[in-house]
C-alpha cells in the first residue's frame, strides 16, 4: 500500500522549501530513527522538489551510517538537553 501525503497547495512554492527533520541514531539507540529520517528526507526531495536538513547529535556510528548517503546534517552538540 502506498502512502500519500497530503499538504496544502501553498506548502510548496516553486519547489524551493526546506523541511527539517530530527533525529538522532547511536549503537545505544539504533539507527531505526536515522534510516526513517533519510526516507523522509528523500520522499520530500523526489515526490515534492524539497530539500531536507537531518537536525542529529554527531556521534560515529550516526556517521558512519550515513556514510556517503546524500543527505544535509545539522549537529547539534551533545551538552544540549531536550528542555532547551
Amino acid at each position: 500500500m502506498e502512502s500519500k501525503l497530503h499538504l496544502p497547495n501553498n506548502f510548496v512554492k516553486d519547489g524551493c522549501g526546506v523541511v527539517l527533520v530530527r533525529a538522532d541514531g547511536s549503537k545505544q539507540i539504533g539507527m531505526g530513527h536515522l534510516y526513517r529520517a533519510y526516507l523522509l528526507s528523500n520522499m520530500f526531495r523526489d515526490k515534492l522538489g524539497m530539500r531536507a536538513k537531518l537536525i542529529m547529535r554527531n556521534g560515529l556510528a550516526a556517521e558512519k551510517f550515513l556514510g556517503d548517503r546524500d543527505i544535509d546534517t545539522i549537529p547539534v552538540p551533545e551538552s544540549i538537553t531536550i528542555n532547551e
